[in-house]
């Protein structure tokens, strides 16, 4: 079934043929094994029926890009990749493109990580592994070739081309050919999350020297290639319960708990930045810097704060972000602030922000 044929279903206005042909293409695209075509799956968004949350609504829902966009990444091409609960969507050339990438089950992929290597391949995290975009195929690796596990949580590149994966029962690394576990410490299970465990890995990244940093519920452990150290509440940290962890321009790293406020460590001393200077705020979820050097947290029902090293501005609802859960943080190459959660995606425009649906706007 090609577009053309999509086309002539969609002007006939036959929405649950349409949903039968992109039922169809999944099939297909999953028989013909891990590794699918793009284009196989690729879908132009006016080709797809207006958005809604669910079949008993009678209004439209502002044609969101998704009902819950969970990452938005650009690659070093300008490309914007949207992780969303019911798969992969990309603008590109001012087009907005779904990928019908489905699991085993027939269930749309949920992504919860993005991540670029070195070679411009584009990696996605979700709860059937990790696939691989090579800008020709998808290609997925799961358990069966050696991941730790399938319910991935975080994924990034190194600077020797190495993956490294957050899931649920700890940490794998893959050089391109293997998967390797890497073990960290055990964590405690997070009593008032949805999607929890000991070893669940929230957050990974590398530094500024090669060290690769992993946030689990049992605090941060730093890898210097060669021996592992963890900091836990007893060493300074503000919580154990770790969401996710950044390094500034200047070597200091954040770290984002979850029902303590924000932490920065300077090498030497952990800070608790929030305590006793937001009112409300207790947990935190994703950090970021901006160009100009400020810091920008989000607050579960707070919306987003930015903080100049002196006073913490307040974003929500009153400029414009419409939601009370934003899920991750990310700075375009025109210093824009996108953030996406529930009910679709925000974008900065001045001192607001806008509500970014599949029209747009995009500029």
């Amino acid at each position: 079934m090609n577009r053309q044929a999509i086309n002539r279903i969609t002007q006939a206005g036959n929405l649950t043929l349409l949903i039968m042909v992109l039922l169809i293409i999944s099939i297909q695209a999953n028989a013909q094994g891990r590794k699918v075509l793009a284009e196989s799956v690729s879908v132009n968004a006016s080709l797809l029926p207006e958005f809604r949350r669910s079949v008993h609504d009678t209004e439209p829902q502002g044609n969101q890009i998704s009902g819950v966009v969970r990452i938005v990444f650009q690659d070093k091409c300008g490309k914007l990749w949207f992780g969303t609960q019911s798969g992969i969507a990309c603008y590109h050339a001012s087009t907005l493109v779904y990928y019908c990438v489905k699991d085993e089950y027939g269930q749309f992929l949920t992504i919860e990580a993005i991540a670029e290597d070195k070679d411009g391949n584009i990696w996605f995290g979700h709860f059937s592994g990790i696939t691989k975009y090579d800008g020709t195929y998808f290609t997925n690796f799961s358990e069966t070739d050696g991941l730790v596990s399938n319910n991935v949580w975080s994924i990034v590149t190194d600077r020797h081309g190495r993956v490294w994966i957050g899931t649920i029962d700890g940490v794998s690394r893959f050089d391109g050919k293997t998967f390797s576990t890497f073990l960290i410490p055990d964590g405690t299970p997070d009593p008032n999350a949805g999607v929890t465990s000991a070893k669940m890995v929230h957050s990974i990244i590398e530094d500024s020297h090669g060290r690769m940093w992993f946030g689990n519920n049992g605090g941060v452990h730093v890898y210097d290639g060669t021996n592992l150290t963890t900091y836990k509440e007893q060493d300074g940290l503000c919580n154990n319960y770790v969401n996710n962890i950044l390094e500034d321009k200047d070597g200091n790293m954040w770290i984002a708990t979850g029902y303590n406020g924000l932490c920065k460590y300077d090498g030497k001393t952990f800070v608790n930045i929030t305590k006793g200077k937001l009112d409300g705020v207790d947990g935190t979820g994703d950090v970021m810097q901006d160009n100009n050097g400020h810091i920008w947290f989000t607050v579960k029902h707070h919306g987003i704060y930015k903080y100049d090293g002196t006073t913490f501005t307040n974003f929500h609802k009153p400029q414009g972000i419409d939601t009370g859960a934003v899920m991750y943080l990310m700075e375009d190459n025109q210093h824009r602030i996108w953030a996406p959660g529930f009910g679709g995606v925000y974008r900065s425009s001045g001192n607001t922000f806008v509500n970014v649906t599949r029209d747009g706007p995009w500029d």
